[in-house]
């Protein structure tokens, strides 16, 4: 599944239609960050993606860059301080609560679509109010 937040909230979820390659990356950029930026000109945002190897592909790279998207350089260690992690941990924890399984994919995306519209509507303004000392502490660490 694909999700991307910003301060004033989340965007909608994106559950691609096959395991995560470029191309199916791309799409889910297309269809789902596109609209929400064309939507919200007026905000300065610098991307930020996680480890996935998809996000470091060169199809996709040459996407982000031919479409003038800034990528936030972060280094894959530094999980705990990367904010979509810690708001895909908080959506696990209430997915998973008192220890749930799924048998059907469809009842899983509904259990996540519900964990994440459950999700209190500051908690991604502050992930990112955050984001500053995040920045200090990874420099800090050399």
């Amino acid at each position: 599944m694909w999700g991307a937040f910003c301060s004033p909230g989340a965007l909608s979820l994106a559950f691609p239609s096959c395991r995560m390659v470029s191309q199916e990356c791309i799409r889910v950029l297309k269809c789902n960050l596109f609209p929400f930026l064309e939507e919200n000109e007026e905000i300065h945002f610098i991307f930020q993606r996680n480890i996935a190897a998809v996000h470091n592909s060169k199809a996709t790279i040459d996407f982000l860059n031919q479409n003038s998207i800034t990528v936030l350089q972060w280094p894959a260690s530094f999980l705990d301080q990367n904010l979509t992690e810690n708001l895909w941990g908080i959506i696990v924890k209430i997915v998973c609560a008192e220890k749930r399984q799924y048998q059907w994919i469809n009842v899983l995306q509904i259990a996540i679509i519900m964990a994440s519209e459950g999700i209190k509507v500051d908690t991604p303004k502050q992930l990112v109010c955050s984001m500053p000392d995040r920045l200090f502490e990874l420099i800090k660490s050399n």
